[in-house]
């Protein structure tokens, strides 16, 4: 995912393509140089990162059975043809 998004110019656009168990359409917008911050301010979004991790691992395979019941449930289209192939087919 990195890879695709960091490659990316600005204007340019890649997708649907599959990264991990999900879909993605990345388009780049803009590109600002890195920043090297203090932690102070960044503790914040690393504390959620990590209960996110955390919670993911203690978690995911619920949260799976739960998606894939939503999307058993779900009317799920796609008007556009490029994003039809995005689709998981019945």
């Amino acid at each position: 995912l990195e890879e695709a998004a960091f490659a990316l110019r600005i204007g340019g656009q890649t997708g649907p393509r599959k990264f991990g168990s999900g879909w993605w359409i990345i388009r780049c917008l803009d590109k600002t140089p890195a920043v090297l911050q203090p932690f102070e301010q960044v503790k914040a979004a690393c504390e959620t990162g990590v209960r996110t991790r955390k919670g993911v691992a203690q978690n995911g395979a619920k949260m799976d059975a739960d998606y894939e019941e939503f999307y058993s449930k779900a009317n799920v289209q796609a008007f556009w043809p490029q994003y039809k192939q995005a689709l998981r087919q019945p």
